[in-house]
């Protein structure tokens, strides 16, 4: 139990801070001021959680995970040739919009892999899909 729920922490907090990366990365390219409002109060919110997730990795003497330097720099250099190409915030809404449900997949496999995490980590990462399951619905005027 307790080696699930490491592991699914672990896999949340690399999702959160790809999350993070990814928002920090584009707010500066936001024309929309409510927009760009509307990033800032989810990256507050995905912050707060990161925070609350490495608390509880602690309380079992672990660490958060490393985002792969390849998949981060892949992301990076994805984002930047989109930018060149199209800086529009319907663009920028239609990225935040791919990352959101390529996570919310890999947070669902995370869940049902580690199915004998602890119900205390599995709410995290369910707050995690209900956060981005939000930003999702807020970016739609946007795309």
């Amino acid at each position: 139990m307790e080696q699930d729920t490491v592991y699914l922490l672990q896999e949340c907090d690399a999702g959160i801070q790809m999350g993070i990366s990814s928002m920090e990365e584009v707010h500066a390219f936001i024309h929309n001021d409510s927009f760009r409002e509307c990033l800032k109060k989810s990256l507050q919110s995905h912050q707060h959680l990161k925070n609350r997730v490495e608390e509880m990795l602690r309380e079992y003497h672990e660490d958060g995970k490393e985002i792969n330097p390849l998949v981060q720099g892949m992301s990076q250099l994805k984002t930047q040739m989109k930018l060149v190409l199209d800086e529009s915030d319907a663009m920028i809404a239609d990225m935040i919009w791919d990352g959101i449900y390529m996570g919310i997949q890999s947070l669902i496999r995370y869940l049902n892999q580690y199915r004998l995490a602890s119900e205390k980590a599995k709410d995290l990462v369910k707050e995690l899909i209900v956060l981005e399951e939000k930003l999702a619905y807020d970016i739609r005027p946007y795309l």
